[in-house]
């Protein structure tokens, strides 16, 4: 099933949103425990797992945008800190990581902050 993903500035500028399709190659149905393994002198190891949160988590989006779409996402990497980010699996504050545009293909990490539960 496709859908969109938003993108809008926190601030209550007119215009900021964004909407990009969502397709198979966006992975937001990711999870990433906070685990960790360290060797022992003994040749084993030890895990540590401190569980889940949505502030681990990365959002990455693969996909085709116009110049226009383009333009608001570097005025959004350059203006903002922190973006509203609107999926099929809930709507979370993040931050942009990385972004790459070339020739209208779009290849951004967005790092979630919190999950927006309201």
């Amino acid at each position: 099933m496709r859908s969109n993903i938003g993108l809008k500035k926190i601030s209550a500028e007119a215009g900021s949103a964004v909407i990009i399709k969502d397709d198979s190659r966006c992975s937001i149905k990711k999870y990433n425990p906070r685990v960790s393994r360290s060797p022992t002198l003994d040749g084993g190891a030890i895990i540590e797992n401190l569980g889940y949160s949505d502030g681990d988590r990365e959002i990455r989006i693969l996909s085709n945008v116009d110049s226009d779409i383009e333009t608001r996402l570097q005025s959004m990497v350059r203006d903002e800190l922190f973006l509203v980010v609107s999926t099929r699996d809930g709507v979370f504050y993040g931050a942009i990581n990385d972004m790459a545009v070339d020739r209208g293909s779009l290849n951004l990490k967005i790092l979630v902050q919190e999950r927006d539960d309201a």
